[in-house]
């Protein structure tokens, strides 16, 4: 690597961190979530200048993406059982005066 690009940000490494984070959030088509996938970017962004290697970004988005699948598949559950729960009717009352 050359010296220029060992001096990070001296050189216009704020401007790359900032649209490789643009690009990160906008290549992951999610509008609503743009802000905070752009957060992500820059973060991924940064460990990759810190570090100069690229498994460090890989292992923490793959360990994000895992976390928010596991989340996504608990709160499915939940919403069917949930779902079941409301098909389910009571028990009747059997009254036994008269």
């Amino acid at each position: 690597m050359s010296e220029g690009a060992n001096s990070g940000f001296a050189k216009g490494g704020h401007a790359r961190v900032l649209a490789s984070a643009a690009l990160f959030a906008a290549a992951h088509g999610e509008p609503v979530q743009f802000l905070g996938l752009f957060f992500l970017g820059v973060v991924l962004a940064v460990l990759l200048w810190r570090t100069k290697r690229i498994i460090p970004s890989v292992i923490t988005h793959v360990s994000i993406q895992r976390r928010r699948d596991l989340s996504a598949l608990v709160y499915r559950g939940r919403a069917t059982d949930s779902r079941v729960a409301e098909k389910q009717t009571p028990p009747r009352v059997v009254s036994t005066s008269r």
